[in-house]
C-alpha cells in the first residue's frame, strides 16, 4: 500500500497537500480520513504506461466505491489531469484499477477546510 506524505500549505492549517506514488507494484493508496478538509483536488501525472487511476471512496474504511464527478461519471484517468471534488466521503484513496506496466503515478490530494474571514 502506498502511503502518503502530507505537507501543510498556505501557512494557516487550513490546507495540505498528500502525495501518493502509485507503481505497478504499489498500486493502491493508503485511505485518507479528512473529512471536515470537504474541498479537494485530485490531480495526477508521471508514467501511466497503460495504467488507468480511479479515486475511491468510503464512510466504513472496508467498502470502497469509484467516485464520480458533478455529472455522474466516473473519476477514471489514463493520461494526465485532475479534478475538483466537493463534499466526499470520509475515506478518500487513489488506485490504479488498471495496473498497467512500468507505471509510476504521482497522485497527488490537495485538501482545503473553509476558513473564517480574518480582518
Amino acid at each position: 500500500m502506498a502511503n502518503p506524505t502530507k505537507i501543510e500549505v498556505g501557512g494557516d492549517n487550513s490546507c495540505f497537500l498528500l502525495t501518493y506514488a502509485l507503481t505497478t507494484a504499489d498500486h493502491t493508496g493508503a485511505a485518507c480520513e479528512y473529512p471536515q478538509w470537504f474541498d479537494r483536488v485530485f490531480l495526477l501525472e508521471g508514467t501511466f504506461g497503460g495504467a488507468t487511476c480511479i479515486l475511491e471512496g468510503s464512510n466504513d474504511g472496508v467498502t470502497y466505491v469509484p467516485l464520480k464527478d458533478a455529472n455522474g461519471t466516473a473519476i477514471s484517468l489514463t493520461a494526465a489531469g485532475h479534478f475538483h471534488l466537493l463534499g466526499t466521503p470520509r475515506f478518500v484513496r487513489p488506485r490504479l484499477s488498471v495496473v498497467g506496466a512500468g507505471a509510476a503515478v504521482n497522485a497527488t490530494i490537495l485538501c482545503r477546510r473553509p476558513t473564517e474571514l480574518r480582518t
